[in-house]
């Protein structure tokens, strides 16, 4: 039988890894840049004016403290494609506005009489005094052409997807696009949705992983649920090997002659067996025409509990998270806890208190312990008294305020 650790080792020895690929930005947020970005051309890419106001040449500027008697004559808006300043004139301008040619400063409205309708006879009158070159952003000033602007690795925020869009970007290539394949195997399985039959009950395994893998940033695909059938899973599986890095399924892996997870990879690169954790000492792990595919138990807990010890941190490293793992906590046990299985890590699902942890149940099966869960508690086979500390994976965030 394995260790936990040991069978965590073989999964990451399997090498899963996202290969690069081009996606649309708007679709990039949370993925890892698997390329460098440089600047096509200087941003900004002309003078634009920092504020709102009016574009006026140092000689209708008054450069000490005195304020000008009288301002020069607004010659029209910015807008104008033709428009030039000259001294004696300005030209009305918005921020992020092209600074027109002749334009040595732009003064903001506060600073003036205000905005004029009047571009033929109305004037301005300047308050205060403004250097040469004051509220323009000269072109180039923030980033020069061809100049580097993220570097490969970085992680894209919504605030680095604006600045690949204000550079033109339409795609870019991350190395973050994990595609995994959810496989839920057992002939009672029906979607929700669909009435069932007698011993039928609906899919809940691939939802429930499928919705962490999104969240942490995986594309998943989940097939329809897969029946005791051999040639089908096969044939599912290959399907699956063509398009996926990953494939995950649950259940079909215990040692009864039905098991057809096991079946199905008869004679293939796969191993199952036994590892000393409780829930899920069924599990196994391989290779589909070259695509790892990990292999783990179909009770909901099991497998909820196998997903979060084996796959998910194996998971994150190939999105390029830098935290692969949950958020630990050292906190106090509100129950007393009898020894385990000898030899065995225990995984119990929990709810995390104002002043400690409770163990929502040890069932595998149990649907009612994964409705009312936000952590993991990880104990090993000892006995354990109320009061003691145990360490609990957070599976709720918001449950982290609670102990920081």
């Amino acid at each position: 039988m394995r260790t936990v650790a040991e069978h965590r080792a073989r999964i990451r020895a399997l090498g899963i890894v996202a290969a690069p690929r081009s996606v649309p930005v708007d679709d990039s947020v949370g993925h890892v840049l698997a390329e460098d970005i440089s600047a096509p051309v200087a941003v900004p890419a002309f003078d634009v004016s920092a504020v709102d106001g009016f574009a006026v040449t140092m000689n209708d500027l008054c450069t000490g403290s005195a304020p000008a008697v009288r301002g020069p004559r607004v010659a029209g808006p910015v807008t104008d494609p033709e428009v030039h300043v000259a001294p004696g004139t300005a030209i009305q301008i918005m921020t992020g506005a092209q600074v027109p040619s002749g334009a040595q400063a732009v003064v903001p409205v506060e600073a003036t009489s205000g905005f004029v309708d009047d571009f033929t006879s109305g004037h301005v009158r300047i308050s205060g005094s403004f250097a040469k070159g004051a509220n323009i952003r000269v072109a180039g000033g923030d980033i020069a052409a061809n100049e580097k602007v993220l570097t490969a690795g970085t992680r894209l925020s919504p605030n680095r997807i604006g600045v690949l869009r204000a550079l033109g970007r339409t795609h870019v290539r991350v190395r973050s696009a994990l595609r995994v394949a959810v496989v839920s195997t057992g002939s009672e399985l029906v979607w929700a949705g669909e009435d069932t039959r007698p011993g039928q009950i609906h899919e809940s395994n691939g939802s429930m992983l499928g919705a962490d893998l999104a969240a942490c940033g995986a594309t998943v695909r989940r097939p329809n649920p897969i029946g005791d059938d051999v040639n089908s899973l096969r044939d599912t599986l290959e399907l699956c090997a063509d398009w996926a890095d990953l494939i995950v399924t649950t259940g079909g892996i215990s040692a009864g002659t039905e098991d057809v997870v096991r079946l199905a990879l008869q004679g293939r690169d796969a191993d199952f067996g036994p590892v000393a954790l409780k829930p899920g000492r069924p599990q196994g792990l391989g290779r589909v025409d070259g695509v790892p595919i990990v292999c783990l138990p179909g009770n909901p807990v099991s497998s909820f509990v196998s997903y979060e010890v084996f796959v998910r941190p194996v998971v994150r490293a190939a999105l390029g998270h830098r935290a692969i793992d949950r958020p630990t906590r050292e906190v106090p046990l509100l129950s007393t806890l009898n020894a385990g299985r000898a030899g065995y890590t225990r995984y119990l699902l929990g709810i995390l208190e104002i002043d400690g942890v409770t163990p929502c149940g040890p069932s595998s099966g149990s649907i009612r312990a994964l409705a009312a869960s936000d952590c993991i508690i990880v104990v090993d086979d000892t006995s354990f008294d109320h009061g003691s500390q145990v360490r609990a994976w957070v599976l709720d965030n918001s449950s982290c305020d609670r102990f920081r």
